[in-house]
């Protein structure tokens, strides 16, 4: 949608990226500067705590 770069941007910056697991996590590969948070248990509950968890330690 030509927004591309934009997204990149602020994930690199100013926002978190989560994925349920590797798969979904698999489509950052390309962007060096966006780690997404990934549960050790690829489960949506699992995600959510992570989140939770990284926020509290922010």
């Amino acid at each position: 949608m030509g927004s591309e770069r934009q997204l990149v941007e602020a994930l690199s910056k100013r926002a978190v990226a989560a994925c349920v697991g590797p798969v979904c996590a698999s489509a950052f590969d390309e962007f060096e500067s966006i780690v997404p948070l990934v549960p050790e248990q690829h489960r949506l509950g699992a995600m959510v705590k992570r989140l939770s968890d990284y926020f509290h330690e922010a």
